[in-house]
């Protein structure tokens, strides 16, 4: 299979300035990189995906099939296989075990201290990990929402929320963008992740009690990281804080690029996952040696981190 197909909100046409141009590529491995160059030059963010993965994607239900059943633009497809595949996957509701994971890791990442310098990263971060919370709950009651605003409006309605209840997705959204530098203007609001949790309390979580134990000592959240994406972002937060402090790693370029390849983030790989963990334990050590814990007055944010080394 060979794909090319743009999908979320430059399909939806309601793309604004914080927007990402958002491409999935399905191609052989000698191609990845020039079409990799190719796209990231005209701004997209890309996502590689072999048709393998698609297919446990499928075994799974995956709602990202869904995403990509209703809301992409293929501009290259072999034969017309992605088109015949996508169209034969079957929407299946999200188990209790998939919205039990996204409730640990909200509670994870609302955890992780407060801190100028990690704020936007950790609004960013919360962002994804929220806006997957609430697709997932509303697709278990049947509707099929990807887009802020059509989340936006579909929880607003599910759960009777008000416009102030719910304008922390946006406001989170909006950090994001401030974090990747993709917005020119904003701030970061210190009631922001309280508004989170108020949220959530609002919506509740499924058959469980609500705890919300913040802060906690980074050296203890590893417990609770259980995704190679969970781990990749904990080590993007704790870099930050290290390099804010004067560290930078031996292994400076490679651990960027890890951070940086979106498609590391939903990989499977023990080796992969080894090498990550590895590198957060460093950097934790660093932190705490170098005491990089002590704030400082400017934020870091997510460009001043890539530059380092």
């Amino acid at each position: 299979m060979y794909t090319i197909a743009r999908f979320g909100s430059t399909c939806r046409t309601d793309s604004d300035q914080l927007s990402d141009q958002d491409l999935l590529i399905i191609c052989p491995p000698h191609r990845k990189a020039d079409l990799l160059n190719k796209y990231q030059q005209q701004n997209y963010s890309v996502s590689f995906f072999t048709e393998r993965q698609l297919e446990k994607m499928q075994e799974k239900g995956s709602l990202f099939l869904q995403h990509l059943k209703t809301e992409s633009q293929v501009i290259a497809d072999s034969d017309g296989e992605f088109r015949r595949f996508i169209d034969s996957c079957d929407f299946i509701p999200p188990q209790a075990s998939e919205l039990r994971q996204c409730e640990t890791a909200l509670t994870t990442v609302l955890a992780w201290p407060n801190d100028p310098r990690t704020d936007t990263w950790k609004a960013d971060w919360l962002y994804c990990v929220l806006r997957d919370y609430l697709v997932k709950r509303l697709a278990t009651k049947g509707s099929l929402a990807f887009g802020v605003s059509d989340i936006t409006k579909a929880a607003k309605k599910e759960w009777g929320l008000s416009v102030s209840q719910i304008r922390c997705l946006l406001q989170l959204r909006l950090n994001k963008a401030l974090y990747r530098e993709k917005a020119s203007s904003g701030k970061f609001e210190s009631s922001l992740f309280s508004e989170v949790k108020y949220l959530i309390e609002a919506i509740g979580f499924l058959g469980q009690e609500i705890t919300f134990e913040y802060p906690v000592q980074l050296e203890s959240l590893d417990s609770s990281l259980n995704t190679n994406y969970q781990w990749l972002r904990a080590l993007e937060g704790v870099y930050i804080l290290a390099v804010s402090a004067g560290y930078t790693h031996p292994s400076h370029k490679k651990l960027m690029r890890m951070i940086q390849n979106p498609n590391l983030y939903h990989s499977s790989s023990n080796v992969m996952h080894r090498k990550v963990r590895s590198y957060y334990y460093d950097v934790i050590h660093a932190v705490t040696a170098n005491k990089a814990m002590q704030p400082t007055p400017i934020p870091l944010r997510c460009a001043a981190l890539h530059s380092g080394g």
